[in-house]
């Protein structure tokens, strides 16, 4: 019986995030309340409280769903014949995986364009930032093993080339979801993230 109100709970969550997601994505976030969030997943507003502690919290839940992984961005680049191989596949299939999955779309929309970073949203944009520079990071570290190998252009310093990294997928995404068009097909992204990483070899 345990076990069946464990599922039962989890199914509740991933109903309100779900709902959450969609109301969000068309109203923005300050303008969806968490009793439009109940309603949309068909449960009281109490069962929201015994998920999330507010909609801040649930906010970043939803973003966790679909948060990159630190830990998958150096596996797949220290694994590939070089670093720069292995960053060029890993942002490729990011970026393919933003044009096709829906949900991953939909929340990083959400996360660029439905939410002003103000008030309560301040703490949301900090851990944001935290995470973005954590991505920063890790890439520095992988960047500066290609250095060692002669496989990074001494035109770009490892923190720089990450920085123009994080730079040119973010605004691959965001320039897309405001003009989708930019990019009508995954041959279009491809080419543009090996132009890309192309400038940054020796």
């Amino acid at each position: 019986m345990a076990r069946r109100t464990k599922a039962e709970s989890e199914e509740t969550r991933k109903r309100l995030l779900d709902a959450a997601e969609l109301l969000f994505s068309k109203r923005g976030v300050t303008n969806t309340s968490l009793a439009d969030i109940a309603a949309a997943a068909g449960v009281t507003r109490g069962a929201i409280y015994w998920h999330f502690k507010n909609k801040v919290d649930l906010f970043e839940a939803m973003h966790a769903r679909v948060r990159l992984s630190v830990d998958e961005i150096e596996s797949e680049a220290l694994s590939a014949t070089d670093p720069l191989t292995g960053l060029r596949d890993y942002w490729t299939h990011s970026l393919l995986r933003v044009a096709h999955d829906e949900q991953h779309r939909r929340v990083i929309d959400i996360l660029f364009r439905k939410c002003e970073y103000v008030d309560e949203y301040q703490t949301a944009s900090i851990r944001i930032s935290e995470w973005s520079g954590e991505i920063i990071h890790a890439m520095t570290g992988i960047y500066t093993r290609a250095a060692e190998k002669g496989a990074l252009t001494p035109r770009f310093t490892p923190q720089a080339a990450a920085r123009a990294t994080f730079s040119m997928v973010t605004g691959i995404v965001f320039s897309w979801l405001a003009v989708p068009q930019l990019y009508s097909d995954d041959d279009e992204i491809v080419a543009t993230v090996d132009i890309f990483f192309d400038a940054l070899k020796p």
